[in-house]
């Protein structure tokens, strides 16, 4: 064989080598739902790096995939609620991404709990004892980190 030939297959051939993994990765279905919920639970993303740490805890293909708006916030006896309107595939996924909450103090808090009720996904957050409701609220969430005024009653609600 030529030594020009060789060359040219070998090139062609490492070139396959990497192909094939990048294509077997095209057709990727995601995890199961309890690896999923899993991750989620597990991650402890910071505020000033939460789109990276999210990615990096939960999967970049998972965050990429979650679209959300938050639908409405209540502050009351000690608790805030951020609610979201979520699409597919995340408004019928039990696994709920972690969501950060920033007070007017400057304390962040991870939620407690994150709920499901049809396309809604309620996040509660314990506020620290002895605290009033606060004014406003920072929320960073996938894709986003938003500030909400609350009303004299403690709530805000998207307006349609």
């Amino acid at each position: 064989m030529r030594p020009k030939l060789r060359w040219m297959l070998l090139a062609l051939a490492a070139a396959g080598s990497l192909l094939i993994p990048m294509l077997a990765r095209l057709g990727a279905s995601d995890p199961p739902d309890s690896e999923i919920a899993r991750r989620c639970r597990e991650s402890r993303p910071g505020w000033q790096s939460y789109q990276e740490d999210i990615k990096g805890q939960v999967g970049a293909r998972l965050v990429a995939q979650w679209h959300g708006e938050i639908d409405a916030v209540r502050a009351d006896g000690g608790n805030v609620t951020v609610s979201f309107r979520l699409s597919p595939p995340w408004d019928t996924r039990d696994a709920a991404l972690p969501v950060l909450l920033r007070l007017p103090s400057g304390e962040e808090l991870l939620q407690d709990t994150a709920l499901r009720e049809g396309g809604l996904r309620h996040y509660h957050f314990s506020l620290p004892e002895k605290s009033a409701p606060p004014p406003w609220v920072a929320v960073h969430y996938p894709h986003r980190e938003r500030r909400v005024a609350l009303d004299a009653a403690g709530e805000w609600r998207r307006v349609p």
